[in-house]
């Protein structure tokens, strides 16, 4: 069983942190420019363009506005509880194997790719604002 569960929850952990890696990225490349601010502003920022989005389409659309609402269904991966309880309930005991398949299965590898690309994107901003802008 413990076999099983490490087959599943190792390759589902380095999946979540690909799918959360533009989140991780921007707070470090916000953290390269501004230093101590750099997680309020990660809030912050996309909140106030939420607002001027919502300013300037003079609050018609979606609820919350299309800006926070990709932003939301961005926050939220496919899969955990949906994946792992029919495998747990399932007769016979835990399947590693079948439960990351499942996971695999639902990610929206489009969403996954751009995501990794614009981490790199953030990461290399960062990197080139501190190799130009930093007194050595």
């Amino acid at each position: 069983m413990a076999g099983q569960a490490a087959l599943f929850a190792i390759p589902a952990m380095l999946l979540t942190l690909l799918w959360y890696a533009p989140f991780f990225a921007w707070v470090g490349m916000l953290s390269t420019l501004v230093g101590r601010w750099s997680i309020p502003l990660a809030f912050l920022i996309p909140g106030v363009i939420g607002l001027f989005e919502k300013l300037i389409l003079r609050f018609e659309g979606p609820d919350g506005g299309y800006f926070l609402g990709w932003l939301s269904n961005r926050m939220e991966m496919v899969g955990g509880r949906s994946v792992i309880e029919p495998e747990l309930l399932r007769e016979g005991g835990f399947n590693g194997l079948s439960a990351l398949t499942s996971l695999v299965a639902q990610i929206d590898w489009t969403q996954m790719a751009a995501g990794v690309a614009v981490a790199v994107i953030f990461v290399a901003l960062a990197a080139e604002y501190r190799r130009r802008f930093t007194i050595a």
